[in-house]
């Protein structure tokens, strides 16, 4: 099985289903990121790109997937600046290189980005003629008491038990963003969120995802 997760920024594939990602990658099927933009601007200052690079790198090969892909350099937190048009054919040529059986992207959330990425990422796994992914779904962003209230899909849960510590040495690779305790994004409260949700669904710990499309 072909699994696409496509986030917004680097870290944002680890927040939001780094869980899923890394037991994808245990069951042996392969596991692609597309990230939408990295750089310097969501960086602490004085932290060059290629440090967020090396990075995102080191995040995906604890979790076990495959070299991430960047779609464009230094649009960080101004992806809603570039055509529309331009961010749905940079997901478009994603999605052609492989049959993905798979796919998961972020739902929209505060952020600027998060909103041009599930737009385009909608768009762009439309009904096109050919066979498509088998499910379609969004992974959710640690600021869940700022989401959207209307978030489409039904509810999906990945139980994350066993890759729990897989998700937290991925996060902590990213150690340019670390954030203090407290922030949404910090590994308490991320660890917080999957108890909550394993909570939900009957298991230790889970991540939640919100189906659009699922064919069997």
């Amino acid at each position: 099985m072909s699994v696409l997760v496509i986030a917004p920024h680097a870290d944002d594939e680890v927040l939001g289903c780094g869980g899923l990602i890394a037991r994808r990658a245990r069951e042996g099927h392969e596991v692609d990121l597309v990230i939408a933009t990295i750089g310097e601007r969501c960086s602490p200052p004085g932290v060059p790109g290629d440090v967020r690079r090396r990075e995102l790198h080191d995040a995906a090969e604890i979790l076990g997937a495959r070299e991430p892909s960047i779609l464009y350099e230094g649009y960080d937190a101004k992806l809603d600046t570039l055509p529309r048009r331009h961010l749905v054919m940079g997901i478009e040529a994603a999605l052609d290189r492989t049959r993905y059986d798979e796919v998961f992207f972020s739902y929209p959330s505060h952020h600027q980005d998060h909103r041009a990425i599930y737009e385009a990422a909608f768009a762009a796994l439309r009904e096109r003629g050919k066979p498509g992914p088998g499910l379609v779904a969004l992974y959710e962003y640690p600021y869940v008491g700022w989401a959207p209230s209307d978030i489409r899909g039904g509810r999906f849960y990945v139980d994350i038990a066993e890759v729990l510590p897989q998700k937290e040495r991925a996060l902590a690779a990213y150690r340019s963003r670390r954030c203090a305790p407290g922030h949404p994004t910090a590994w308490e409260s991320v660890h917080a969120l999957a108890r909550m949700r394993g909570v939900e669904c009957g298991r230790r710990f889970a991540e939640l995802f919100y189906v659009l499309k699922m064919v069997e």
